[in-house]
């Protein structure tokens, strides 16, 4: 049966989860440069990280050390964090399985973050191959709730719809949907499959209780 809609995915706790907290994450791949980072440093370097990353600058994770002023290596910091964080991600249980039941449908990813690192959990999680489309706000200079990131994930998989699917109903779905796609909100939070989450003046957000009640709720969507 042909879809009219193109159905992307956000990444970081909606496909893919962390093991352990980012923090950690951080205070390993310092330990892997010989620095021992205390807590107050981790925590001035994963705020310098995520100033960078909303900003969409290239190489954050190399110019969060020296925005911080750490006496460590940039560049060997950078390549340590781009092996620790994929190696502490997992994919969710049921991603495999609904990304082969929605073969039907053209599918991407939409992610917030740096355009490396968001491809090396895709592929340390086994998932690259399942995509269609890539969409990583660092690569493409633009990031939620810019249009222009909505804009250019329509070019990439052009069809009469678009859907998001996503775990953070303000930064991900929202904006999503005042743009004009139809959000699919996932987790604990949402109300029920298929059930509307919430009204706005831009529209509904359906609800998913988790990945496996996801291709219900985008049958429904694509009549």
């Amino acid at each position: 049966m042909p879809t009219d809609i193109a159905v992307y995915f956000g990444l970081d706790g909606t496909l893919v989860h962390p093991d352990r907290p980012f923090e950690d994450v951080v205070r390993t791949a310092f330990e892997r440069c010989d620095y021992a980072a205390d807590d107050v440093t981790v925590e001035a370097y994963c705020r310098a990280l995520g100033d960078l990353v909303d900003d969409c600058e290239d190489a954050p994770y190399a110019r969060a050390v020296e925005a911080v002023g750490l006496d460590v290596d940039p560049e060997l910091f950078d390549a340590a964090i781009h092996v620790v964080e994929p190696g502490f991600t997992e994919a969710d249980p049921d991603a495999t399985a609904l990304l082969s039941e929605l073969a039907r449908f053209p599918v991407g990813v939409l992610t917030h973050g740096e355009g490396r690192m968001q491809r090396a959990k895709l592929d340390a999680c086994g998932l690259t191959s399942h995509f269609d489309a890539v969409v990583v706000s660092g690569e493409v200079g633009a990031g939620r709730p810019d249009p222009e990131l909505y804009a250019l994930a329509e070019e990439r998989l052009p069809a009469a719809g678009h859907a998001l699917v996503a775990h953070d109903l303000q930064r991900d779905v929202h904006p999503a949907v005042e743009y004009g796609w139809t959000g699919v909100h996932l987790g604990a939070g949402a109300t029920g499959a298929g059930g509307v989450d919430e009204v706005g003046d831009s529209g509904a957000v359906i609800a998913a209780e988790s990945l496996t009640a996801v291709p219900g709720v985008l049958d429904v969507v694509d009549r």
